[in-house]
């Protein structure tokens, strides 16, 4: 696999990176939020973070409310497959602050930024209580 795209795109703020073949970060940014219930201008945002980026071989894209809200989970698919193609793969936000906590191992995470949630993996699955 070449190029990789992670992206965390929470309520208040976005940071943005691109990780070559061997891991090392080659690019990394930041900027407002994509918060699709606040600000109606997260699509056009969302579209500049990723311009300019060159080709990527998979994405993440951590996004906020998406699995609380049916409607915007579609809508924030829709936007990222459409500028990103079948290679990407939207998740909520805070499933990415876990995995960038936990790297992987069981435990929770417990978030308070513009909105809350906690977020746990053990033996027996993932849960998550809080969000939208």
């Amino acid at each position: 696999m070449g190029r990789v795209l992670g992206l965390d795109g929470g309520g208040t703020k976005t940071v943005v990176g691109v990780a070559d073949e061997t891991g090392r970060v080659v690019m990394l940014q930041g900027g407002a939020g994509l918060d699709p219930v606040a600000d109606a201008g997260w699509e056009k945002r969302l579209g500049d973070f990723v311009a300019g980026l060159g080709s990527v071989d998979a994405a993440v894209l951590g996004l906020p409310y998406f699995s609380e809200v049916p409607a915007i989970s579609a809508r924030q698919t829709a936007v990222a497959l459409g500028l990103l193609g079948p290679r990407a793969q939207v998740v909520n936000d805070v499933a990415v602050a876990f995995e960038g906590a936990l790297g992987g191992a069981e435990g929770v995470l417990v978030l308070a930024g513009t909105g809350s949630m906690a977020w746990a993996r053990g033996p027996r699955g993932t849960v998550r209580s809080g969000g939208f």
